[in-house]
Formats: structure tokens, C-alpha cells, sequence
């Protein structure tokens, strides 16, 4: 029983740090995407 909480409990922990990770992830791309926007690289005729 114990070995089932302990595994248990590190999927669901590995599932919150990967959401994390994630969530970084799109807030780097988010960042890159403003900079690209602002320096004009996103203009289209």
C-alpha cells in the first residue's frame, strides 16, 4: 500500500512539474513572439 501512495504520488507530481514546464515554455515563446513583432519582423504586405 505504501508503494502505491509513493507512486501515486510521484505521477502526480510529475505531472504538475511538467504543466510547469510547459507553461514556461509558452511564456518564452510568448516573449520571443513580442520581440520578433517589435523589431518589424511580423509586418506583411
Amino acid at each position: 500500500m505504501k508503494d502505491f501512495l509513493l507512486l501515486l504520488g510521484s505521477f502526480v507530481a510529475s505531472t504538475f512539474r511538467s504543466r510547469a514546464s510547459l507553461e514556461f515554455e509558452v511564456l518564452a515563446l510568448r516573449h520571443q513572439l513580442a520581440v520578433y513583432q517589435r523589431k518589424g519582423g511580423g509586418q506583411r504586405e
